[in-house]
């Protein structure tokens, strides 16, 4: 059983749970797109109930990638006992326009913040 789903913009760790958004997050051809359609439809057939999505390297994002990020907000937003956690960098302006979108998808997103390159988290809450 493969124990990861990957296309050019992201990686998902099915073992912990972790989806790493790229430094350059383009889903440009059809394959990448039915990446995240695949990643999409295993989130929800397999009912997973915490995710930790890590934005820090990201500095771009192309409208395939955001959307699939905002599709992922909107499944967990569906489930009041699903966790998803975001972690992301305020100082990157492609971050804080996707962050600033999620929230007003699900206000209950929990956020992590870092501050500097080594992506070591800072806890705060958006409520």
């Amino acid at each position: 059983m493969n124990q990861s789903i990957e296309a050019a913009a992201f990686h998902y760790d099915k073992l912990i749970g972790r989806l790493i958004f790229n430094s350059s997050c383009r889903l440009l051809w059809r394959s990448e797109i039915d990446q995240g359609k695949n990643l999409l439809r295993y989130l929800d057939e397999n009912r997973v109930s915490s995710l930790q999505v890590h934005l820090q390297g990201s500095v771009f994002f192309d409208l395939n990638s955001a959307l699939l990020f905002y599709q992922i907000v909107k499944l967990f937003a569906k489930d009041r006992q699903k966790s998803l956690v975001v972690f992301t960098r305020d100082d990157v302006r492609a971050q804080r326009q996707l962050i600033e979108v999620a929230l007003k998808l699900d206000p209950r997103i929990k956020l992590e913040f870092t501050f500097s390159e080594d992506f070591k988290p800072h806890h705060v809450q958006v409520a």
